[in-house]
C-alpha cells in the first residue's frame, strides 16, 4: 500500500474545523499545548494526559519513545478485542 503525505496546510485546516475555529490565519503547530490552547480559544476543555519526555522527544530530538512506550501511549484507553 502507497501513502502520500498529507500537505501541512490541509492538516492545519481540519484541525481548525474540528474546533470550529474561523481564524484562519492563526498561526499555530500540532504540538500538544498548540493544540490544547487553540480548544481552549474555542471554548473547549480537553481532557488529556501530558505525554512524558515530549519537548525531549519531539522539540529537542534528544529522546526516544520505544515501540511499546508508543503504543502504551497512543492506545491507553483501548480495549483489546478478542484474538
Amino acid at each position: 500500500m502507497v501513502y502520500e503525505k498529507i500537505p501541512f496546510d490541509t492538516v492545519r485546516q481540519i484541525v481548525l474545523n474540528i474546533f470550529n475555529s474561523s481564524d484562519k490565519n492563526q498561526d499555530f503547530s500540532l504540538s500538544p499545548d498548540a493544540i490544547h490552547t487553540l480548544a481552549e480559544s474555542s471554548g473547549i476543555q480537553l481532557e488529556w494526559l501530558p505525554i512524558v519526555n515530549w519537548t525531549e522527544c519531539f522539540d529537542l530530538d534528544t529522546y526516544e519513545y520505544s515501540s511499546k512506550d508508543f503504543l502504551e501511549i497512543a492506545f491507553a484507553k483501548a480495549q483489546p478485542s478478542a484474538g
